[in-house]
């Protein structure tokens, strides 16, 4: 009995990887993509507060995220 419930829950596991192996070729380059785009976003508003900081403008001007 305890091999028929050992082979069940290989077989769960198993289509469980090739489940999350179809779902990352679908869509793991467009997460990478999203990735990808906050890094750059992430950079542009930190060189946005650097400049304002040279500037000294007013806190209520500096950039928000």
């Amino acid at each position: 009995m305890f091999e028929f419930w050992l082979t069940w829950i290989i077989v769960l596991l198993l289509i469980n990887l090739i489940s999350l192996s179809i779902v990352w070729n679908r869509y793991g380059s467009r997460i990478n993509v999203l990735i990808d785009r906050k890094e750059e976003k992430d950079l542009i508003f930190e060189r946005l507060r650097k400049e304002a900081l040279e500037l000294k403008l007013p806190k209520e001007h500096t950039p928000r995220i």
